[in-house]
C-alpha cells in the first residue's frame, strides 16, 4: 500500500516541480505585445505619389507594427472576410449560399 501511495507523491511533486518551472520562465518572458503608440514612435510609414506604402522602422517588431497597418489601410475588406470564412460566419453577409462552408469551418475546428 505504501507504494501506490509512494507513487502517488512522486507524481504530485513531478507536476509540482512542472507548475513551478513553467511559472517562473513565465514571469521571466517579455511581453508580447508594445502600445501602438510605443511602436508608432519607432516607425515611419508614408505613401509615394502613386499610394505605394513605404516603411522605416527602427527595429524589426515596430516595422512589422507599421507594415501590417499598412496592409490593413489597404486590404482590410478582403482580411475581414477571409476571417469571417475562417470562423465559419460567412454566410451572416453572403446568404444562405455559404452555410455549407460555415458548417465546415465550424466542423473543422477553425472557429476556434
Amino acid at each position: 500500500m505504501s507504494t501506490t501511495r509512494d507513487k502517488q507523491r512522486t507524481t504530485y511533486r513531478t507536476c509540482l516541480h512542472i507548475l513551478l518551472l513553467a511559472t517562473a520562465l513565465g514571469a521571466r518572458a517579455q511581453p508580447v505585445s508594445d502600445a501602438p503608440e510605443s511602436l508608432w514612435a519607432r516607425a515611419t510609414l508614408y505613401r509615394d505619389e502613386w499610394g505605394t506604402p513605404h516603411v522605416y522602422a527602427d527595429d524589426p517588431r515596430a516595422l512589422a507594427f507599421a507594415f501590417g497597418y499598412a496592409q490593413a489601410e489597404d486590404h482590410i475588406e478582403p482580411m475581414l472576410m477571409a476571417y469571417r470564412i475562417a470562423k465559419g460566419r460567412a454566410a451572416e453577409v453572403l446568404g444562405e449560399s455559404h452555410a455549407a462552408s460555415d458548417e465546415y469551418a465550424v466542423m473543422m475546428g477553425h472557429a476556434e
